[in-house]
């Protein structure tokens, strides 16, 4: 592999050089630059071996790598870039991207993109930290993308057909009925039909996007919560809730988290995204059996891929050559070659690079139709509505689903409280 992503970088940076023009402020052949990569979880999110051979075709770049685990690295990034002191390159949540764009901690890559990068080699995901203005505030890590997992094991139980592409949420709901066991002294049930959950990803966005709603307007500067389609789209989620088919939310603690109740045949199907098929296979029993298929087609007819493109952000508070060599990692990152490798190794999510995917079909694995992570971002991928103060309204848009979920107010009640908090929040 070394040698072929020497070949191919030799390649880019011949490519690179000839048509940067003026060198002063960057990193150029002869000139040392050091820069700092912040990567959380480690190589068991990015393989650091491509950061070595990274180094290897670029020695005037020195490295220095900052790891932690993930919700350490974010507590502990949020305190460097107040200190001015982050990373000059750095993987972050794609809600945050936006937020650091807006404080100057993200560089906007739009022109680099346009300079350096051929588009066409990429699926739509290349922009899927663009902003309304236009301006890209990072480049995906890796593609987690959400499914409907389903375990074999109780469909053959229940003599009921697997689940296919063509399901809609009304058949998710009504197989999830007939394979939710009845409910013992206690009120709880062997196994639940359906894994619910409040927070966004695999909560309440399905739902508001699956009758045609959004938590946002277009242009993510206004609640979107009191238009008709969203508060139908809460309800949805409250009759799955309110059917018996899901379990309390205090029991996903008593076993361990969604993926093991899952992985432990204690639900039937869920909503879960990629990486949560690393977390099934390693700890699943060796006669566990599960696939997955695409996000069910909504009330309206409509399939949303919801996906979280996890970013690489370029530090916009770092100097020009610390800048220019942070680029270069990223172009390294997002060569065909190396796209293609984490296509082998799947990590972090799936690759954006067009024959990185072409690849991911020709590798075995489990889950078998694992290409449904993929397959269908072009067509209907959609994230999560990403803006400058995402991390605060969508805090508080779970707390209130959580009550929904509960039972303990309705979804019209719901919505018109989202809606007050969210146009509070914004107008800050």
């Amino acid at each position: 592999m070394k040698k072929i992503i020497a070949l191919s970088m030799a390649a880019m940076m011949s490519l690179s050089l000839a048509s940067c023009g003026e060198k002063k402020e960057t990193a150029g052949e002869g000139e040392k630059v050091s820069i700092k990569i912040g990567v959380p979880n480690g190589d068991t999110l990015t393989p650091l071996s491509l950061i070595e051979d990274f180094k290897a075709e670029n020695p005037n770049i020195e490295v220095e790598l900052d790891e932690a685990p993930w919700n350490d690295f974010t507590t502990k990034l949020s305190l460097q870039i107040a200190g001015g002191s982050a990373p000059d390159i750095f993987i972050t949540d794609s809600g945050y991207t936006a937020s650091l764009g807006a404080l100057g901690a993200a560089m906007d890559l739009s022109e680099k993109i346009e300079t350096d990068l051929n588009a066409d080699d990429y699926i739509s995901a290349l922009y899927a930290a663009k902003d309304a203005d236009g301006k890209v505030w990072g480049i995906p890590h890796g593609l987690n993308a959400l499914a409907l997992y389903y375990n074999e094991q109780i469909f053959d139980d229940a003599g009921l057909a697997y689940p296919t592409d063509d399901w809609t949420f009304a058949d998710v709901l009504d197989a999830a009925k007939k394979l939710t066991t009845e409910k013992d002294a206690t009120g709880a049930s062997s196994i639940y039909g359906f894994g619910g959950t409040y927070s966004i990803t695999n909560g309440w966005l399905p739902f508001v996007l699956s009758t045609g709603g959004a938590p946002l307007n277009e242009a993510k500067d206004a609640s979107n919560f009191t238009d008709a389609k969203t508060i139908e789209g809460l309800k949805k989620l409250e009759e799955f809730a309110d059917s018996g088919i899901t379990p309390p939310i205090a029991w996903y603690t008593t076993m361990g988290g969604l993926e093991a109740a899952f992985y432990n045949g204690k639900i039937a199907m869920a909503f879960m995204n990629s990486a949560a098929a690393n977390i099934i296979n390693t700890n699943k029993s060796d006669d566990f059996r599960y696939n997955v298929v695409s996000m069910p087609l909504g009330y309206d007819g409509n399939r949303n891929s919801i996906y979280v493109p996890n970013c690489w952000v370029i530090n916009g508070k770092s100097d020009a050559a610390k800048q220019e060599a942070a680029w270069k990692w990223l172009k390294f990152y997002l060569s065909e070659t190396s796209q293609v490798f984490l296509a082998e190794e799947v990590r972090g999510g799936y690759p954006i690079h067009k024959k990185a995917i072409e690849y991911c079909d020709t590798v075995e694995t489990t889950p078998a139709n694992r290409s449904v992570f993929y397959k269908n971002i072009d067509a209907t991928g959609v994230t999560l509505f990403e803006n400058a103060k995402w991390s605060d309204w969508r805090a508080e848009v779970d707390k209130v689903v959580l009550k929904l979920y509960q039972n303990e107010i309705g979804a019209e009640e719901a919505a018109a409280e989202i809606d007050a908090k969210i146009a509070e929040i914004l107008a800050e």
